[in-house]
């Protein structure tokens, strides 16, 4: 009878160990999804402010492509060389803006194209473990 006793405690306390480890497992999958939810909705935010910026730039440069046709127009039709010179003169200036404005576009394009593999890469990892916690 001592021996079925101490045999009955000994497979108890196994399948306790084995529970309290799926428990511990189960948190801690659980703490990892909201992790990367966390994560996610931070990358979904910075994703909106970066397309906010780029729509931003967009205007910025076509309202800077608009100038450089003006100076160069203005340039073009002036008399007075002393006006036609300032024309050139901000004619060049309006030029380095607008290239200045095309290399940030195109670097938040990259920052956009980067976000968004980002949170398709959060997404899965997601899925993933969801698909862990439900197998536990």
């Amino acid at each position: 009878m001592n021996r079925m006793k101490r045999w009955s405690m000994s497979v108890t306390s196994w399948v306790d160990g084995v529970l309290a480890q799926v428990e511990n497992h189960e948190a801690a999958v659980s703490a990892a999804i909201g992790r990367v939810r966390q994560s996610t909705a931070r990358a979904r935010v910075q994703l909106k402010r970066v397309e906010r910026d780029q729509q931003t730039l967009r205007e910025s440069l076509a309202q800077e492509e608009r100038a450089v046709e003006v100076w160069r127009r203005r340039a073009m039709a002036a008399e007075d060389e002393a006006v036609a010179l300032e024309c050139m003169r901000r004619l060049k200036s309006s030029e380095r803006r607008l290239q200045q404005l095309r290399q940030r576009l195109a670097e938040h394009e990259r920052s956009h194209k980067e976000l968004s593999q980002g949170i398709q890469m959060l997404n899965a990892r997601l899925g993933e473990l969801n698909e862990r916690k439900n197998l536990m």
